[in-house]
């Protein structure tokens, strides 16, 4: 073999070096694997008052600036705290009145009626709110247990086949399968909550439509009278 031959096997070889070593450079870039995570940091954030998340505005991960709007909390509890004081006042003022001297005690036991009918509706109305916000909140309980659920057989899908090609040991098939069966329990679980905060709020709308007849029949009462006195 000549010079020239010996200069081209030279200068393949040459360009073969370069390029398994920029092939290489190029493979080596990504990363390969079959149960790859992700470590980060996580910060608490709580509130100064509790109460049921109403909304979340955010994202996982999504950059967030100072004084955005992050996450709106149900008011509905503090309404019931209002109706609820609302009610004991209007409930101090009919024993006051009904303390009153030089009023016919059948004229102050009528009143008594209607103003305690009055309390009584407001009372059950407040229980109601409170009622239909556990109902909301079991519902929204039963979403997140089906979405764990989800997430769970998909785990252990995953772990069937790693469990399978012998990468993870049976322990962590294991603990993958009692996550999974954990998850669809809860899924049980908080059907059953739901149900009952939804039987809750039929029996408190049941009692708001007994107060309400009281109520009526009382002031029935109080016009029959004052149409009485009239006359007279």
């Amino acid at each position: 073999m000549g010079p020239i031959g010996w200069m081209v096997i030279a200068v393949v070889l040459v360009v073969a070096v370069i390029g398994g070593m920029r092939l290489w450079a190029y493979f080596d870039s990504f990363e390969d694997t079959d149960d790859a995570q992700i470590d980060g940091d996580i910060y608490a954030i709580t509130s100064r008052i509790s109460g049921t998340v109403k909304a979340v505005y955010v994202q996982d991960n999504q950059p967030v600036k100072a004084g955005q709007l992050l996450v709106e909390l149900d008011p509905s509890d503090y309404h019931v705290a209002v109706e609820q004081a609302q009610a004991s006042v209007a409930e101090s003022r009919t024993q006051v009145d009904a303390a009153r001297p030089n009023v016919p005690i059948t004229s102050v036991s009528t009143e008594t009626s209607v103003s305690s009918g009055d309390i009584d509706i407001t009372n059950v109305n407040a229980q109601i709110a409170a009622a239909e916000r556990d109902h909301e909140s079991a519902v929204a309980e039963i979403r997140q247990a089906e979405a764990d659920k989800i997430k769970a057989q998909a785990d252990l899908a995953r772990y069937r086949q790693l469990v399978a090609k012998d990468e993870i040991s049976q322990q962590q098939f294991d603990q993958a399968q009692a996550a999974a069966n954990s998850a669809a329990a809860q899924v049980d679980v908080k059907r059953a909550s739901a149900e009952a905060a939804a039987r809750n709020v039929d029996a408190a709308r049941a009692r708001l439509k007994d107060a309400q007849n009281k109520l009526a029949e009382a002031r029935r009462i109080v016009r029959s009278r004052s149409r009485c006195r009239m006359r007279w």
